[in-house]
């Protein structure tokens, strides 16, 4: 991958978190929801599982699915 490749990621990759953050706050939280996951997969697998983004991203997916009462799956 090269740099400039690398940066639109990111940047795709933090506007995707930066949506789903939006729409969980205007109450679409199934939409937010599907958009958190789909940057989830992506930032574990680019990223790793400890890497403070991926992190960012789960917190938000799991307060996202706790709103709407419902339990995490392992």
């Amino acid at each position: 991958m090269t740099e400039q490749s690398a940066t639109d990621r990111h940047n795709y990759l933090a506007t995707e978190f930066g949506l789903a953050i939006v729409l969980a706050a205007r109450g679409r939280h199934p939409q937010a929801e599907a958009e958190a996951r789909d940057c989830l997969t992506v930032r574990r697998d680019e990223l790793g599982r400890d890497h403070p983004h991926t992190l960012a991203t789960q917190d938000c997916l799991a307060r996202i699915i706790a709103v709407q009462n419902r339990k995490t799956r392992r």
